[in-house]
């Protein structure tokens, strides 16, 4: 489940391309997402990952208000299909089980589309549609530090993540 949330790359250094385990959690990361569920039977450690504990982990304090996405997969596919969005250079348009363009055929990464104004954030519609696709039981926090770069938190059945905001 949580494996779509790695990069599709494989790096040099930090190696986000697969999940990893750090205490008692195991994790995945393209950079700009961050989810965790707990470390699972078979889970083992291994090395070249970066280091998700000095992320706002802080999911569990009163300060955060709980409230629904603030778009479905379905809406966003709606928005997709009615703006001119370049096709995904991975797929060639295709989509189906594209792990660059999740199945949608379109460039995900463009960021002159693919972007929405939220709680005071520029939000990836990329990530909303892979959290919404993938995760059950989603919430985000209202939380917001008012600088714009506060990660989005959010949590899901048996889980946790931060979204990065864009620029």
């Amino acid at each position: 489940m949580i494996e779509r949330f790695c990069s599709p790359y494989i790096t040099y250094g930090n190696d986000v391309s697969i999940p990893f385990v750090v205490d008692k959690y195991l994790y995945a990361t393209d950079g700009k997402i961050i989810v965790r569920i707990p470390k699972r039977v078979g889970d083992e450690p291994r090395d070249r990952f970066p280091d998700p504990l000095k992320l706002g982990w802080d999911h569990d304090l009163n300060i955060h208000i709980w409230i629904d996405p603030p778009l479905t997969s379905k809406e966003i596919q709606d928005i997709l299909a009615y703006q001119f969005i370049p096709e995904c250079d991975e797929c060639i348009g295709k989509g189906s089980d594209c792990p660059y363009c999740f199945g949608t055929g379109k460039d995900l990464d463009n960021e002159k589309y693919n972007k929405i104004q939220w709680q005071g954030r520029k939000v990836n519609l990329k990530y909303l549609y892979l959290i919404d696709w993938q995760l059950k039981n989603v919430k985000f926090s209202t939380f917001n530090d008012d600088s714009g770069k506060c990660p989005v938190r959010f949590k899901f059945k048996n889980g946790q993540g931060l979204l990065m905001p864009m620029r």
